[in-house]
């Protein structure tokens, strides 16, 4: 849900009115949040677990999209700020707990390498055919079906990772 508007949230936030300049702090507030913020996320991981943690990330980034799909240049600094620090949460909370998880089950497994193999592949096509798909959106839809699009799969997504798994059945 998010690799298909990931790439377009600087484009989005520049035809909404912002100036390049104003773009650019947010990502600076972004990073600046961000970075701290890996800290934070591994400590929850480890009290909360990681699918508590996914599920966070996940309604972080549904905030960020419904706040997204409703900004203006009329809209304070503040409000830029809250966009960049539930994109951190996202970022931070998901890939610090993904990279938990994963571990936990390599370990577990003794192909570890052909199990890192498929989640990279797995990623990386994401990566690639996200942004296409959202393009596709953009063109032929609108920015508001494009954001319901994503926060449409992280909902799913959420749910079927939050229900249990084959693997929690048989212990």
């Amino acid at each position: 849900g998010r690799s298909f508007i990931s790439i377009f949230i600087p484009i989005l936030l520049l035809s909404s009115g912002f100036s390049l300049e104003t773009v650019l702090i947010y990502y600076f507030f972004y990073y600046l949040i961000d970075t701290p913020l890996n800290f934070v996320a591994r400590t929850f991981t480890i009290k909360f677990g990681a699918r508590i943690c996914i599920i966070v990330a996940t309604l972080a980034t549904v905030g960020f999209f419904l706040l997204l799909g409703n900004i203006s240049i009329n809209d304070s600094w503040l409000y830029l700020g809250l966009l960049a620090l539930l994109a951190a949460i996202y970022d931070t909370f998901y890939f610090v707990s993904h990279l938990f998880l994963f571990m936990e089950i390599e370990q577990q497994e003794k192909e570890t390498k052909k199990g890192t193999g498929f989640l990279y592949a797995i990623r990386t096509l994401g990566s690639l055919l996200g942004p296409f798909i959202g393009a596709l959106f953009l063109i032929f839809a609108s920015e508001s079906w494009l954001i319901f699009l994503s926060i449409f799969f992280l909902v799913i997504s959420c749910l079927l990772y939050t229900s249990p798994s084959p693997r929690d059945k048989r212990q």
